[in-house]
C-alpha cells in the first residue's frame, strides 16, 4: 500500500500518463496537456490504453506461459516485476522520491536486449516499443535528453550500456542522467 501522496506543501497529487491523443489522469476534473521539455514531439508514441482486456482463453494461456518462460525464471520476475512497477513509477517518486532504474547484464546471446524488448510491449498496442543506443554514434546526446524528458511511466530502453567502450566523456553524461532520472532530480543545459 503507498503511503497517502501529498506534494510537501499538502496538495494532492495526480498520477498521470500520455497517450498519442492526450494525457491520462486519475483524476477527472482536471484536464491536462503534455509537453515534453526538450523537443515539441513525442518520443514514446503509447497507444496501451486503447487495448482491451486480455480474455480467458487458451490462446491467452498459451502465450503468458511462453512469455513467462522466455528466459530463467527468476530473470523473467525481476525484469516483468520492475516493467510492471513503471505503471507506478509517479507513486513510488512521490512516495520515496525514487525509481530504480534497471539494468539487465550477462555474457552475449543471453536474452538481456531480446527479453527487454518484448517486455518493454506492454506498454504498445499497435505502435512499437522505441530502443536507443548509449554510444554517440547510435544516438545523439540531444535525442536522449528528449527521451529522458518524454514520459513519467513508459521505460527509457537503452542498449549497448558497456563504459568499457563508450568512453569517460559518454559515460559520464550517461552517469549523470541515471543519477537524475533515479530520484526524478533536475538538470541543466547549456546553450
Amino acid at each position: 500500500m503507498f503511503p497517502s501522496l501529498h506534494a510537501p506543501d499538502n496538495v494532492d497529487v495526480d498520477a498521470i500518463g500520455p497517450g498519442p491523443d492526450g494525457v491520462l489522469c486519475t483524476n477527472e476534473e482536471v484536464t491536462y496537456r503534455f509537453q515534453p521539455k526538450v523537443s515539441k514531439n513525442p518520443m514514446f508514441k503509447t497507444d496501451i490504453h486503447l487495448a482491451k482486456p486480455l480474455d480467458n482463453t487458451e490462446d491467452t494461456r498459451a502465450f503468458m506461459k511462453a512469455l513467462l518462460n522466455v528466459n530463467s525464471d527468476v530473470i523473467v520476475a525481476e525484469m516483468l516485476g520492475w516493467f510492471v512497477s513503471c505503471f507506478h513509477k509517479q507513486f513510488y517518486q512521490a512516495a520515496y522520491n525514487q525509481f530504480p532504474l534497471l539494468h539487465p547484464n550477462g555474457p552475449a546471446g543471453s536474452g538481456k536486449t531480446l527479453t527487454t524488448l518484448l517486455l518493454d510491449r506492454m506498454f504498445f498496442l499497435t505502435n512499437l516499443p522505441v530502443m536507443f543506443g548509449c554510444s554517440q554514434q547510435a544516438t545523439t546526446s540531444f535525442t536522449l535528453k528528449s527521451a529522458w524528458t518524454g514520459s513519467a511511466s513508459v521505460p527509457l530502453v537503452l542498449d549497448e550500456y558497456k563504459p568499457s567502450e563508450l568512453g569517460p566523456v559518454r559515460t559520464e553524461f550517461l552517469m549523470q542522467h541515471f543519477r537524475i532520472l533515479y530520484n526524478q532530480g533536475s538538470g541543466a543545459s547549456g546553450g
